[in-house]
C-alpha cells in the first residue's frame, strides 16, 4: 500500500485532531469528575448508598433526627397521678399534678412518671409549665369526647410550655488541626483532644464571615436594602454534638454535619460545655387541645396562640394530638430544643389574621427534630424551618398541608441539613430557596437540603453558591431552581429516605415505619391485570393521610384504667401547688402624689428604645424594656416582656417608672413610610401595640 504526500499530510493532521479532541474531552471529563455532585444510588437489596464528591461531601443523614435519635421506640411511662374531670378552672390541679410528679424520684430510665387526664374538657386559664425532666402528660384521647385542653381568656400564649432553664456554660475552647472537613461528616479532627472525653457535650461554632456573605451575595437585595442585609454579627452557625468516641486526635461525633467546615470562609472552633438546666424525657401525647375564641370574628387573636412550646429541652415527644382553633401555631420548637419528635398530630381550624407569624403549625428552629405523620389545614406556613442558621439534620416525614394560604418548607436564614420527605403541599409551595429581603431579608433560606417523593403545587429548589440542595422523586404543578433534579415526576424507591437511612444506619428499624400506603404504580400503558387493579381501586375513594393519621392512633391507643392510680384529691400535701396568692396593694394617689404603702413612690424612671425591630442575635442582646412588644411565643428579653421579670429587674435598680413612646408601627415592615399597597402579608416581629 503507498500513501501519497497530500494523503499522508491529511492522515497525520487528522491524528493530530484526534489527539487534540481527546485530550479536551479528557479535560472536560476531568473538570465535572472534580465538580460530581453528592448523590444517592439505590441499592438491589432495596438500600441506598451514598454518593461522595472529590472533597468527600455526601448528602447528610437525616435519620438522626428524634427522640432519642430516632434509635429507640417512644416509650410508654407509667402513670402516677390521675386528674379528675371539673367544671371550673382546672390550671391549678393540673399544674400541681406535674409538681406532684416533677417532684418523684426519677427511675432508671430517667422517668419520674406521667399526670393522666380525666375524660372531658378541662378549661385553661393560664398556662401549663413542665419544668422538671422525666415528666409525661397524658390525656385519655383525642376525640372530641375525651380529653380536651381548652385554653380560655384573651393571653395570647400557649397552653402547654415545656420550660427547661437556658443556663448553658461554657469551658475549654479546642481548634481543628485541619481547613477543611466535608458536609455529612460524622467525625472531626483537632490539634489537641487531651481536654475532651467520651459522652461530652460539645458545640461546634462557626461564626458568619463577610466573606461567606459576599460569595452568598447577602449584602443587600437591591433597592438600598443593605440595611436589611445580612451583617457578620447577626448570628453563629452552632451544632450541639455529643463525643462519642476518640481515636488519636480523630473524634467522632454523635450526628453529622450538615455543612462544609472550609476556613476560606472562616474558622470553625469546638467548644465544651454543661447545661444543667436543660430538661430531659418529656413527653406530651393523647389529647386534644383548643382555644376559646370570640365566634362572631374569624380572625380573631385574642385567645391563645400556640399549644405546645418547647424550649431548652432535649430527647422529648408529643404524639397523639390533635389542635383546634388556635392563632400561632400547633408545636413550635424554639432554637434551645433537640430531639424531639412529633408525629400522629392533626391541626384543623385555625383563628388568626392570615399574616405571617401567624399559623406557624408545625414550626421548628431547633436541631434534630423530626414532625412525622402530621396533617394541618388552612395554615400560613404549616410546616417550617424558621430562625437563623438553624442547624439540621431536621426531618419532616409524611406530612401533609391542605390549602395553605402561603409555602411550607424553609422560611428563616440560612437552614442546613433539612429533610421533606413523602410531603404533600396542596395549593402551595415547598420551597428551598433565596427569599431575598421577605422575612425581614431572610435570604438563602436552606442550604444541603433534600426534598423526597414529596408533592407541591409548587416546588422551588433553588441551590446557593457553594452548597447543594436535591429533589428527588417529586410531582409538581410548577417546578423552578437550580437545584439538583433527579427522577421528577416519578414514584421512587425507596419510598421514604429517612426510614431507608435509618434502616441503613442501625441496621434494623426500632418501629414500624408505618408509611402511607401509595397504592399501584401510576401509568398510561397498564397491564391487563395492572388495569384490573386500577379498576378496583378506582371504585373506592383513596384513603387521605388525614385518617391514616387516626388509623395509625386507634392502631396504637393507650388502654390504662384511673381506678388504679392515685388521685391528686388524695394528695394531702398540698405545697407543690404554685403560689395563687394576687397581690391587694395598689398605688394610691394621695394629694396629687404616687405612693405606695402610705409613702411617696420615688425613684429612677427609664425610657423605652424608641425602634427595636429585629429577632437578631445582636438586637436582642442590646434590647431594653418595651412593655408593649409582641413576640408570638417567646417570653423575655427582646421578646414578649415578661412583666414579673421587668418588675424585678426595675427593683434591683430602684427604677419606678417607665416612661413610654406613642405606637408608631405596628410591624417592621411597616416604618419605611411608603404608601403602596403591600404585596403580601409578610409581616414582621417584633409588633408592637398602639
Amino acid at each position: 500500500m503507498t500513501i501519497n504526500y497530500l494523503q499522508f499530510k491529511f492522515f497525520t493532521l487528522y491524528r493530530e485532531q484526534c489527539f487534540i479532541i481527546l485530550a479536551f474531552c479528557f479535560c472536560i471529563s476531568h473538570i465535572f469528575s472534580q465538580q460530581k455532585i453528592p448523590d444517592l444510588v439505590k441499592n438491589k437489596n432495596g438500600s441506598i448508598s451514598y454518593v461522595s464528591d472529590n472533597l468527600g461531601n455526601k448528602i447528610p443523614d437525616f435519620s438522626f433526627a428524634g427522640y432519642q435519635a430516632s434509635e429507640v421506640a417512644i416509650p410508654t411511662v407509667k402513670a402516677k397521678i390521675f386528674v379528675p374531670n371539673q367544671d371550673t378552672d382546672a390550671t391549678q390541679n393540673i399544674q400541681a399534678a406535674i409538681n406532684y410528679v416533677s417532684n418523684l424520684k426519677p427511675n432508671a430510665a430517667g422517668f419520674r412518671g406521667a399526670v393522666l387526664l380525666d375524660k372531658g374538657t378541662f378549661k385553661i386559664k393560664g398556662t401549663l409549665y413542665i419544668k422538671k425532666s422525666g415528666v409525661v402528660l397524658r390525656g385519655s384521647g383525642n376525640k372530641n369526647n375525651e380529653t380536651i385542653l381548652l385554653g380560655t381568656g384573651f393571653k395570647r400564649e400557649a397552653i402547654i410550655s415545656v420550660l427547661g432553664t437556658n443556663d448553658k456554660k461554657f469551658k475549654d475552647t479546642l481548634s481543628f488541626s485541619v481547613n477543611y472537613t466535608p458536609l455529612g461528616s460524622q467525625k472531626i479532627q483537632l490539634k489537641d483532644v487531651s481536654k475532651l472525653k467520651v459522652y461530652d457535650d460539645i458545640v461546634i461554632q462557626k461564626s458568619l464571615t463577610q466573606n461567606l456573605i459576599d460569595t452568598l451575595q447577602m449584602n443587600e437585595f437591591g433597592g438600598e436594602t443593605g440595611w436589611i442585609g445580612w451583617k457578620t454579627r447577626d448570628w453563629d452557625i452552632r451544632w450541639n454534638r455529643v463525643v462519642k468516641s476518640i481515636k488519636g486526635n480523630e473524634v467522632t461525633l454523635n450526628a453529622p454535619l450538615t455543612m462544609t467546615l472550609d476556613d476560606n470562609f472562616g474558622k470553625t472552633k469546638v467548644i465544651k460545655y454543661s447545661w444543667s438546666g436543660r430538661i430531659e424525657k418529656i413527653g406530651i401525647e393523647n389529647l386534644m387541645i383548643s382555644s376559646t375564641f370570640n365566634e362572631n370574628n374569624t380572625k380573631d387573636e385574642l385567645h391563645r396562640w400556640f399549644g405546645i412550646t418547647m424550649q431548652n429541652v432535649k430527647n422529648a415527644w408529643v404524639r397523639q394530638i390533635h389542635f383546634k382553633h388556635l392563632a400561632g401555631g400547633a408545636v413550635s420548637l424554639l432554637k434551645t430544643a433537640q430531639q424531639i419528635t412529633v408525629e400522629d398530630c392533626i391541626a384543623t381550624a385555625p383563628i388568626s389574621e392570615i399574616a405571617a407569624f401567624r399559623r406557624h403549625t408545625f414550626y421548628t428552629e431547633g436541631e434534630q427534630t423530626l414532625f412525622q405523620r402530621c396533617y394541618s389545614e388552612y395554615g400560613y406556613h404549616d410546616f417550617a424551618v424558621g430562625g437563623y442558621a438553624t442547624a439540621g439534620p431536621n426531618a419532616f416525614v409524611q406530612c401533609e398541608s391542605y390549602l395553605p394560604y402561603s409555602n411550607s418548607g424553609t422560611i428563616g436564614s440560612w437552614a442546613t441539613g433539612v429533610l421533606f420527605d413523602v410531603v404533600n403541599i396542596d395549593g402551595n409551595a415547598l420551597s428551598y430557596k433565596n427569599r431575598e429581603q421577605a422575612g425581614r431579608g431572610a435570604g438563602w433560606s436552606a442550604a444541603n437540603s433534600v426534598i423526597w417523593e414529596s408533592s407541591a403545587s409548587k416546588v422551588e429548589n433553588y441551590s446557593p453558591p457553594t452548597t447543594q440542595n436535591w429533589a428527588f422523586g417529586v410531582w409538581g404543578g410548577i417546578m423552578t431552581g437550580n437545584g439538583k433534579w433527579k427522577d421528577v415526576n416519578n414514584h421512587i424507591f425507596p419510598r421514604s429516605l429517612f426510614y431507608a437511612q435509618l434502616e441503613t444506619r442501625l441496621g434494623k428499624l426500632p418501629v414500624k415505619p408505618n408509611i402511607f400506603p401509595l397504592g399501584s404504580e401510576p401509568t398510561s400503558s397498564p397491564t391487563i391485570e395492572q388495569a384490573q387493579q386500577l379498576n378496583e381501586e378506582a371504585l373506592n375513594p383513596a384513603k387521605t393521610l388525614k385518617e391514616w393519621i387516626i388509623e395509625v392512633t386507634e392502631k396504637n391507643r393507650f388502654f390504662e384504667e384511673a381506678k388504679n392510680i392515685r388521685s391528686i384529691k388524695e394528695v394531702k400535701n398540698i405545697s407543690f401547688l404554685e403560689d395563687d396568692k394576687k397581690n391587694t396593694l395598689k398605688i394610691i394617689i394621695k394629694n396629687g402624689w404616687l405612693t405606695f404603702k402610705g409613702e411617696v413612690i420615688t425613684g429612677n424612671t427609664v425610657n423605652v428604645q424608641w425602634w427595636r425591630g429585629s429577632l437578631k442575635n445582636h438586637e436582642i442582646k442590646n434590647s431594653s424594656e418595651h412593655i408593649t412588644r409582641f413576640v408570638p411565643g417567646r417570653k423575655g428579653k427582646g421578646f414578649t416582656d415578661d412583666i414579673e421579670e421587668v418588675v424585678n429587674n426595675f427593683s434591683q435598680k430602684n427604677i419606678v417608672a417607665l416612661e413610654h413612646n406613642y405606637g408608631l408601627w405596628y410591624e417592621r415592615r411597616m416604618d419605611d413610610h411608603e404608601r403602596t399597597r403591600r404585596i403580601d402579608a409578610d409581616v414582621w416581629s417584633p409588633f408592637y401595640e398602639q
